[in-house]
């Protein structure tokens, strides 16, 4: 063996991340050829419709591709180094040319339908990596019923066959191949008799025969593997191994009749997408609208891509007893506790009222403006001036005074007292517990005391579930289990459980629900149901413990939701941050850092500091940037993050007023450019959501989404060159017209305020005003050439106006352009 001097090193980089791990197990391995030399190599079990790069480097900076291969289950060797190299050819021999490096070639190969027979072959074109079905003449042996998966070279070519089994309705018509695929196709189609041949004899070769021969052995050498598993090469939504997956175990269908196939995206030919009726990791969720295929604890579908509009907020009294905002509810009203934020306006609570409080402070906020806080009184009769009474009280609204929560002895569930007042003196819940602690519906649990007849103190009652007036409505209570402490409403509630919580251990989680689960290992600071049924509890920031879902009868720790502390009504969540992931928020299932979702953000907003407290169901987010200081009046600052989504709007389908999920699909021709977060592997991101404005008196439709209201509005503004028709939005779901008023084109950035005032720190939205163009098309219809030399025609040929008003609605609401298209003589 030579004196080698070379390293080797081989990683494995999967893009995108994914909850599963796609990281392939591999080994060393001395390979033996026939040449009698043995090549020492990496070999790495594939995973059928995951794609793999495999790329060297001399010294870790730049990589190049060696080979690109399509996983169909089978090993791949890798070969790295050479032991005992075969003798040089003889004297006088002339010098051989160096073999042809093989291509990877992945087909599936089934036996075609009809009296015509032969078969059918689909592959991801070597041209244009879109999805080919063929018909061949050549027939399949019928060894091929026991041999799923073969894979041997011939030729130039190594081949991977998949064969799933049963007959397959072939093509009309063979499609006209570019010369990659033809080329392939030729040299399968004069291998058929030798690979029936093998099939016959069962000579099954598992992985690559033999492996690309090794580098110079004088050199260094560093290997590594790219995994991409998100190729979906029928574009059906569902994505390759998905199908594979689903084809090997028969399960994960919705629709009867769909089977799984990689290479075919309507298998069951009824005009809807096979990724619309698979579900591989049966969770109800179909796999093109699912953020995570293989996570059945994410159920949320995926939709459009906020990008974030960043506001500063501040305390108007920023002493150092209110310094934080306690919670953000749904209308964008930030609650201290001596008074809320909205739209750049702070509100004063009114702290003290004549009768029994005389000071207050507010604790939690409903999505109806209603305000929850503890009322002081320190004047009861028979105490010492020290003395505190803590009365639970309420604010109807950020405006109102507060009123004391109370009510006769005489209304209530007498079972449940410790001692039954005979004179009918009112009740008073106090002592609040931290954290979201009034529902949308008004209620909210505490102890409940009643005043001695003497006011010289407290009696304890019971422990009960109260529910603030609302419509008319008196305040009511109810009782309730002491290990209570949060209520989305009476359908879900959950606080700790008793007989888990010690002295020595943390408060284990009681989830009162349709289906209660079992205990929790921690107390959820929010739980909420999925889709489809399954729960989800989260942790409060700091946790050691990660998110679970409640499904199949027992607690799952979410690989999806993992690091969630809060969600939304449509599945986006926050999370605990770290250094390498900041003040993180999960969209469509991946997690995103700030400088992605809020962009062109300030950097001061982008350091370690910065971290998510809250969020509301319609989105509105809570934040805060700086350290808590022990001593000193150096504060953390806080601000509100409003998510906004614009689509383009198809003049075909309905549009607002509708809310999910009846709201149509995003119009991905609406001149509207919002999916670049999304790109594969990110490449070409463009953080912003673009707009076009077209020039030259038309307008450009958008549909803006955003939790906003009437007393929370949003102004839209620009350079005066661009317009928007309405220029403030006030409402949930609303259509703008955009335009430009100039003849050239440009770029603007759109200017936010909320509350007509506040700018937005951000830049989430921008503009491209584009002139109107007109372009001249000539068309030749043309004819092609089958195999036996007859001419064939297409079946249907667009009139010159089918294709005007097909170029016009992709192109002319995308870049204001527009077509003329005229007939001329056919050509062959």
């Amino acid at each position: 063996m030579k004196n080698l001097k070379f390293i080797t090193f081989v990683a494995f980089l999967c893009l995108p991340a994914i909850a599963r791990d796609f990281r392939p197990a591999g080994h060393v391995e001395k390979i033996p050829l026939a040449n009698s030399s043995v090549q020492e190599c990496y070999v790495f079990q594939t995973t059928a419709g995951v794609a793999y790069t495999v790329e060297v480097s001399n010294n870790l900076s730049g990589w190049t591709a060696q080979d690109e291969l399509y996983g169909l289950g089978g090993e791949y060797a890798v070969a790295m180094r050479e032991f005992t190299p075969p003798p040089p050819p003889p004297p006088g021999t002339p010098p051989v040319n160096p073999p042809t490096l093989p291509k990877n070639v992945s087909l599936r190969i089934q036996p075609a339908s009809g009296a015509a027979g032969g078969s059918v072959v689909a592959w991801p074109s070597l041209d244009h990596a879109g999805p080919v079905i063929v018909r061949i003449a050549g027939e399949m042996d019928q060894a091929w019923n026991q041999i799923p998966i073969f894979w041997n070279r011939y030729g130039d070519y190594n081949f991977s066959f998949w064969h799933p089994g049963p007959v397959i309705v072939p093509p009309l018509g063979n499609p006209p191949l570019g010369p990659k695929d033809a080329a392939m196709l030729a040299a399968l189609e004069t291998s058929i008799p030798e690979i029936n041949q093998q099939i016959a004899a069962s000579l099954i070769q598992v992985r690559n025969a033999p492996p690309p021969a090794p580098p110079d052995p004088d050199s260094k050498r560093f290997w590594r593997v790219k995994v991409d598993w998100s190729l979906d090469t029928d574009q059906d939504g569902s994505p390759d191994w998905a199908e594979f997956e689903i084809a090997a175990s028969g399960a994960g269908v919705l629709v009867p009749g769909v089977v799984g196939d990689a290479f075919n995206a309507d298998t069951n030919n009824d005009g809807i997408p096979d990724g619309q009726q698979l579900d591989a990791d049966k969770d109800g969720t179909p796999d093109a609208n699912d953020p995570d295929p293989n996570d059945n604890t994410a159920t949320f579908p995926i939709g459009p891509v906020p990008r974030y509009a960043l506001f500063p907020i501040t305390n108007a009294v920023p002493t150092t007893e209110w310094p934080f905002p306690i919670q953000i509810n749904d209308k964008g009203t930030v609650l201290y506790a001596n008074g809320t934020w909205k739209a750049g306006v702070w509100t004063p609570l009114a702290l003290e009222v004549s009768g029994q409080i005389t000071h207050a402070s507010a604790r939690g906020i409903n999505d109806s403006d209603a305000i929850l806080g503890i009322g002081y009184d320190n004047a009861i009769s028979g105490y010492p001036d020290y003395f505190i009474a803590y009365l639970t009280c309420y604010w109807p609204t950020p405006t109102d005074p507060p009123a004391i929560v109370e009510t006769s002895g005489e209304n209530l569930d007498r079972s449940h007292h410790l001692a039954t007042p005979a004179d009918g003196n009112a009740l008073f819940p106090f002592r609040l517990e931290s954290g979201p602690i009034l529902a949308n519906d008004g209620g909210f649990y505490s102890n409940t005391y009643r005043l001695r007849e003497d006011q010289s103190g407290w009696i304890y009652q019971h422990y009960s579930r109260w529910k603030l007036p609302s419509n008319g409505q008196p305040i009511t209570e109810t009782s309730a289990s002491p290990a209570l402490r949060y209520s989305k409403d009476l359908e879900l509630q959950w606080g700790f459980d008793p007989a888990q919580t010690t002295a020595t251990t943390a408060a284990g989680g009681s989830i009162i629900s349709a289906a209660t689960p079992p205990v929790l290992p921690f107390m959820p600071t929010n739980v909420i149901v999925q889709p489809g049924g399954s729960i989800l509890a989260m942790p409060h920031d700091g946790s050691e413990h990660k998110a679970q879902v409640f499904i199949d009868g027992a607690w799952k720790v979410s690989p999806t939701y993992a690091d969630a502390i809060d969600i939304s009504a449509n599945g986006i969540a926050i999370g605990q941050g770290s250094d390498l992931t900041r003040a993180p928020i999960c969209l469509n299932g991946k997690w995103k850092v700030i400088s992605e979702y809020a962009p062109e953000v300030p950097d001061t907003w982008k350091n370690s500091t910065v971290r998510l407290l809250d969020t509301t169901p319609g989105g509105w987010v809570l934040a805060e940037k700086g350290v808590w200081p022990r001593l000193g009046i150096s504060f953390p600052e806080h601000a509100v993050l409003l998510p906004i989504r614009a689509d383009g709007v198809d003049p075909a389908l309905s549009v607002p007023p509708l809310v999910p999920p009846a709201d149509p699909p995003e119009y991905i021709y609406g001149g509207v450019d919002h999916t670049s977060m999304t790109a594969h592997g990110g490449k070409g991101k463009v953080p912003e959501i673009w707009i076009m404005a077209p020039n030259g008196g038309a307008s450009n439709s958008v549909r803006f989404q955003s939790p906003l209201n009437a007393d929370c509005k949003l102004t839209l503004e620009s350079d005066a060159d661009v317009g928007f028709t309405p220029g403030e939005l006030d409402k949930k779901d609303m259509i703008v017209q955009v335009k430009g008023k100039k003849t050239d084109s440009a770029d603007f950035t759109a200017k936010l305020k909320l509350g007509g005032t506040l700018d937005s720190l951000s830049v989430p939205l921008k503009i491209k005003a584009m002139k109107k163009r007109t372009v001249k098309v000539a068309v030749h219809k043309v004819f092609g050439i089958d195999a036996n030399g007859n001419q064939t025609v297409p079946t249907h040929f667009p009139t010159m106006s089918e294709l005007d008003t097909y170029l016009n609605e992709v192109f002319g609401r995308q870049a204001n352009t527009f077509f003329q298209c005229t007939q001329h003589d056919e050509k062959g």
